[in-house]
């Protein structure tokens, strides 16, 4: 029987229906999560072959991993990488990294001190010697093989598993009330790398629109000082048509509220929020996103989306902005609606468990 070791960066979004269907579709494998950050909890509702993760687990983690034939790590923002390497360099050469997007680009946050030279030292050993990385988006694999001068293979698989189906976004949908007022969503998270003060900027020729800015603050790793900032701003700008996003949702009453946006504005310069991207391409909002980001191939080349280009917005009419042919969301609607099937989502998640 085949044996597969999870390292998981905990995330409430995903884990649990992670590490459920993952148990479902590959029952035949032995495999074990270990999870870094999971609350308490959740870990005592969990699966039995899940585990908690970090320094005083790591004799049992060790042990699990000398024995298996794979070692997935899903998300490198855990601390633990000269430890691993250090000790344990074998299971480092059978390990796969299913790149999440921050953990690609978390190097560009680091400073020119000891300790970040260090680190990044240790990161570049680390990811040079692993046996494969996981990723839909080629394009972040070619970064990390750019950055970490890294052997490992392509493994084109892996999707995001997500906590609902197809059939409850229609729901939705048919539900949908007409409004008024454009609906416009800036970023999806509180990190800074939404660049949210440039995107401010750029309506404020707008203003005078029956329009709605809605800012998603609750998720992410912003700090309470750049929250503040943003929502100072907004606020001086856009009075009441400014609406921050401030307290935790439900997947259900997110989903409802992103089938309510008319355009969604993305102004990160890396692959983030893919979920957010994914659900309002099948229900029918404009997207707008960088042309030079990674995912921007992946949707536009290889599922044949129609989206659009963030760095247009200066220079277009209110009009131009929210314009949307029905064609091009129907292409949209067709296109994205493999994300969601669950027999795709398996089948890509295959390809991991053969590597």
């Amino acid at each position: 029987m085949k044996k597969l070791i999870h390292l998981v960066s905990y995330d409430p979004k995903f884990t649990f229906h992670q590490i459920l269907f993952l148990n479902k579709w590959f029952s035949d494998v032995s495999q074990t999560f270990f999870l870094y950050g999971a609350p308490r909890d959740y870990l005592k509702r969990a699966p039995k072959n899940v585990r908690p993760f970090s320094r005083s687990y790591l004799k049992s983690f060790i042990a699990e991993a000398d024995v298996a034939d794979l070692v997935v790590f899903d998300g490198l923002f855990w601390p633990l990488i000269p430890v691993l390497f250090s000790r344990v360099p074998h299971i480092v050469k059978k390990g796969v990294w299913r790149i999440w997007g921050g953990d690609l680009y978390i190097h560009q946050h680091w400073d020119d001190s000891p300790r970040s030279r260090i680190e990044m030292a240790f990161r570049r050993q680390f990811i040079s010697r692993l046996f494969g990385i996981v990723s839909s988006v080629e394009g972040d694999y070619n970064r990390a093989k750019m950055w970490y001068q890294t052997r490992a293979k392509y493994i084109d698989a892996a999707a995001n598993i997500f906590s609902f189906e197809r059939h409850e976004l229609d729901h939705l949908i048919d539900e949908k009330r007409t409004k008024n007022q454009i609906a416009i969503q800036l970023g999806n998270s509180a990190s800074p790398s939404n660049r949210h003060h440039e995107m401010l900027e750029w309506f404020i020729q707008h203003k005078r629109e029956n329009l709605r800015l809605y800012v998603p603050l609750s998720y992410g790793s912003g700090d309470m000082k750049y929250i503040e900032s943003v929502i100072s701003r907004g606020t001086a700008l856009f009075g009441d048509q400014f609406i921050p996003m401030n307290k935790f949702m439900s997947q259900e009453a997110y989903n409802r509220h992103l089938v309510s946006i008319d355009v969604l504005v993305f102004n990160h310069r890396r692959q983030q929020g893919f979920g957010n991207i994914a659900i309002s391409l099948y229900v029918g909002t404009k997207v707008f996103l960088r042309s030079d980001v990674t995912p921007w191939p992946y949707l536009t080349e290889k599922l044949e989306c129609c989206v659009f280009d963030t760095k247009t917005i200066p220079d277009l009419s209110f009009h131009a902005l929210i314009d949307m042919p029905d064609s091009a969301q129907e292409q949209n609607r067709q296109k994205a609606a493999v994300l969601f099937d669950r027999d795709w989502q398996q089948a890509m998640w295959q390809r991991l468990y053969d590597a």
